[in-house]
């Protein structure tokens, strides 16, 4: 089941270290992080995307991540797996609305 934005465009990335790559060339709307990847987890992505400046929300989806430490690093939102879709449909939906009111 998917649901389209604005745009029918979306980029995955294996690992953290994949994700850093992948926002070399673009800036998604909004980033969907798993806590708990290879080579560079969700914590430590996250922090390098905060670190750079980037205001990009993120919602972070975990089974294993704390919610306070999600948004510690830097999240806007953080849902435990497993997960509803109707309640991330919502989250994004929640997200980029107030993205486009502030900016």
């Amino acid at each position: 089941v998917g649901r389209r934005i604005e745009s029918d465009r979306e980029i995955e990335a294996e690992t953290g270290l994949a994700g850093q790559a992948v926002l070399r060339n673009m800036r998604p709307d909004i980033i969907l992080l798993d806590g708990k990847m290879p080579v560079m987890d969700g914590a430590t992505f996250l922090k390098c995307l905060r670190s750079s400046g980037s205001r990009i929300p993120v919602i972070v989806i975990s089974g294993e991540w704390a919610e306070d430490d999600a948004l510690a690093c830097g999240a806007q939102a953080v849902l435990p797996k497993p997960f509803d879709l109707d309640v991330l449909w919502q989250t994004i939906t929640a997200l980029l609305n107030e993205r486009n009111t502030t900016t």
